[in-house]
């Protein structure tokens, strides 16, 4: 029991009774939005409750201290080199040795430079291994599901995204290989897609339980791709850096609480030509603080964005739990997909 005595249940109970009438009231009122009356209604819940909670879940005893680090050693043991998920990119997987639980990993870049087709890769590769089978939970803000369907297909067969997407100059075996494709692409990867427009890090930690919710016994939930930060909704009466810097602050509580790797996609402020750095990240100062990780993609000056094939710098500007490096891969226009310069780890 949360409470330390009758008359503290009592007093939390004649709170919630008050805010569940004053909701009554204003959701009779035309002008007020029932949406946003029940979230605020929900939000308020839920910081009247948060001082009742018990610790229980974050104390943690000398036995099971000792027992959690078995389980976990035991696991390195058996997948021997990596304790994360493989990305499918090597100087991702070497220097971070996967993508671990309770991390909070930034990708950032300019509009229009590959944040988006990158982290669907990532996302697609990570639920399609089999070395550390886990699902996965893509949260699009901005492309709708459609898009990302046509984007795995497209990446999974040889035919262009363009063609997939139009029906123009489709030959028979074209439409064959995407039939195929599709249940390669959108059937076998344990990839479940969230992609509602109005996103905050709640909605976030709801849809996770809704997969949990739906999962066979014994398969977890290990990834969350987010794209991407400046997209989540505002936070009424903050300003854009104040709400933008309460997501990422949220986005690491939700990777530690949830036990799960979250892949946050995020814009430079800088344009291109420049070699980036922290400093040119928007919200630099809170993501330097929060962020485990900091990737980045970015050109060179120079670089012709029309060809068929799109050099691209790859860096990690930030590792906190080791090395750093600045690797070039290739974006292939025609499916989108990012290839890499060197065999996969």
């Amino acid at each position: 029991m949360p409470f330390a005595s009758v008359e503290e249940r009592r007093e939390y109970l004649v709170r919630v009774e008050a805010e569940s009438k004053s909701f009554l009231r204003l959701i009779n009122d035309p002008d007020q939005d029932p949406v946003d009356l029940t979230r605020a209604l929900v939000e308020n819940l839920v910081d009247l409750a948060a001082p009742y909670g018990t610790g229980i879940e974050t104390l943690h005893s000398p036995e099971k201290r000792y027992q959690d680090f078995l389980a976990e050693f035991e696991a390195i043991v058996r997948n021997p080199g990596a304790i994360g998920y493989p990305s499918g990119f090597t100087s991702v997987d070497s220097a971070f040795l996967g993508l671990r639980k309770r991390m909070l990993i930034i990708l950032a870049g300019r509009t229009g430079i590959g944040k988006t087709v990158m982290m669907s890769q990532i996302a697609r590769y990570v639920a399609k291994q089999e070395r550390f089978p886990c699902h996965v939970l893509y949260v699009s803000p901005e492309q709708s599901d459609p898009e990302l369907r046509i984007r795995a297909v497209a990446a999974e067969t040889n035919v262009s995204h363009f063609k997939i997407l139009t029906g123009l100059k489709l030959e028979p075996k074209d439409i064959e290989d995407i039939k195929k494709g599709a249940y390669r692409a959108l059937c076998e990867p344990k990839l479940w897609v969230f992609d509602q427009s109005h996103c905050t890090v709640e909605t976030v930690r709801e849809a996770m339980h809704l997969v949990r919710a739906q999962l066979p016994a014994g398969e977890h939930l290990g990834l969350v791709v987010v794209d991407y930060l400046q997209r989540m909704s505002a936070i009424p009466g903050k300003a854009r850096n104040e709400y933008t810097a309460a997501h990422v602050h949220a986005m690491k509580d939700l990777a530690k609480d949830e036990e799960v790797c979250v892949l946050l996609g995020s814009q430079f402020s800088r344009l291109d030509g420049d070699r980036p750095d922290l400093d040119d990240l928007r919200m630099s100062g809170d993501i330097e603080q929060e962020a485990d990780q900091v990737l980045s993609l970015w050109h060179e000056a120079g670089t012709d964005k029309s060809a068929k094939v799109i050099p691209t710098k790859f860096e990690c500007l930030k590792n906190r739990h080791g090395r750093t490096f600045v690797d070039t891969i290739d974006l292939i226009t025609h499916k989108p997909e990012f290839k890499e310069r060197r065999q996969e780890w």
